[in-house]
């Protein structure tokens, strides 16, 4: 739970903030302090930038800079063992994977706009 570790308002984008971000940006792979990752850019200039972090099994770390994989919030309504995730490489952005929540997928928490 992010709140847990970043304190009240943080929390894991659910897909449909994923989706939003990936629809109202301009958005690619990238190179970042020679770290690859994907880079969401907005029309006022603000950028994210996603490192390509693999994802963890047990101990070993799988495809560090080459793919990127980042959980949602959101869990498989058939199937609660699973959850969808965020999947991109040099080439592809996908967001219509599930994959079981026990693997060892990085986080990227946010915090709403306050108004």
């Amino acid at each position: 739970m992010a709140t847990a570790v970043l304190d009240a308002g943080a929390r894991i984008p659910t897909h449909d903030d994923w989706v939003e971000l990936r629809n109202n940006t301009s958005n690619d792979w990238a190179e970042q302090n020679g770290v690859n990752g994907w880079k969401f850019t907005s029309t006022n200039g603000n950028s994210i930038f996603l490192p390509a972090t693999g994802y963890r099994d047990f101990r070993d770390e799988i495809n560090a800079g080459i793919c990127g994989y980042y959980w949602t919030s959101s869990l498989c309504a058939g199937n609660p063992l699973y959850a969808r995730l965020v999947a991109f490489s040099s080439n592809d952005l996908d967001m219509s994977y599930y994959y079981y929540r026990y693997y060892g997928l990085y986080v990227r928490a946010v915090r709403d706009r306050q108004n």
